[in-house]
């Protein structure tokens, strides 16, 4: 039998509502949720029950989407659907890592929350923005960014699908080279231009906050959206080099698939991840546990299957 993975989302997949309905029915996610709202109380209200654009604030998705993670996780485990190992996108590689033994969610809470706070500061510096670019490969797409001074890919989604970070200013321009190519482009729902130089002022100050936080190396695997590689034991550098670079999340799934994982678990709201996964190898069995209903249907399939 293969090998089970736990997928944790990233920013663009919240929804205001979200994890409320596991919540009110489901005592380990009642519990995590409570625990972590000790510090980070305004995030999870505002996730439960505030506007969509108080949600879309980086210091409020990153800390409401990994206590919704956190939460899933372990009301999972609690159901023996216990994974083999992790990896999650963007802010969903902190809760990969929490589950991993790596920090306990508290102190993960405390990371998001600071790495929340620096990357919005830095998304103030210089109005950016980040566009999804649809069929061209990964090499038109360097060579269309390379066409601007500060237009970046940043996340390797799937075969097809590279997302470019670029200052506002040019994104007009932007659009109509993308058009021009023949590709697709799509600009997204997030407040600034992650993953990329726009962010180096957030790395450096993230990196100063982790020197003085303790980290262990993590229990089980974690593929790094720095390398798609596992994580070495020494998690700090990649830590804050993951918010100024790119998301190698093709390279991510096509090395789980090369480890002998065959299951992976979307954990978070919507089926982003799932959609990627497919693209990118079709011969994965893949579930979700984002709401009450699909958390149910993922327990009834695996709950106690060999794994972790």
């Amino acid at each position: 039998m293969g090998k089970l993975a736990f997928l944790f989302s990233g920013q663009g997949a919240q929804t205001v509502g979200m994890g409320k309905d596991l919540y009110q029915s489901n005592p380990v996610v009642k519990m995590t949720y409570d625990e972590l709202s000790s510090i980070a109380r305004d995030a999870i209200e505002i996730s439960f029950s505030g506007s969509e654009e108080e949600l879309k604030r980086t210091k409020n998705t990153q800390p409401a989407l990994f206590a919704m993670e956190m939460a899933i996780e372990r009301a999972l485990v609690a159901e023996n659907v216990r994974p083999d190992g992790f990896a999650g996108f963007s802010i969903g590689e902190l809760a990969a890592l929490s589950s991993s033994g790596a920090y306990s969610a508290i102190e993960g809470m405390k990371i998001v929350m600071k790495r929340a706070e620096a990357m919005e500061k830095a998304t103030k510096q210089e109005k950016t923005a980040m566009v999804a670019v649809l069929r061209l490969s990964d090499e038109k797409v360097e060579e269309i960014a390379k066409r601007f001074e500060k237009a970046y890919p940043v996340n390797y989604n799937s075969p097809g699908q590279v997302v470019v970070a670029l200052a506002e200013s040019i994104l007009p321009a932007f659009l109509e080279e993308v058009k021009k190519e023949g590709g697709t482009p799509m600009t997204l729902n997030v407040s600034g231009g992650f993953h990329s130089p726009f962010m180096e002022k957030a790395s450096e100050e993230l990196a100063i906050f982790l020197n003085e936080t303790e980290l262990k190396s993590p229990q089980k695997p974690v593929y790094a959206n720095l390398t798609g590689e596992v994580y070495p034991s020494d998690i700090r550098s990649f830590l804050s080099m993951q918010v100024k670079s790119p998301v190698l999340w093709v390279k991510t799934i096509e090395n789980l698939k090369r480890d002998g994982y065959d299951t992976v678990v979307e954990i978070g709201p919507g089926h982003t991840l799932s959609s990627l996964v497919k693209r990118i190898d079709k011969s994965f069995r893949i579930f979700n546990a984002g709401d009450k209903e699909s958390f149910e249907k993922t327990v009834a399939a695996l709950s106690g299957e060999n794994n972790g």
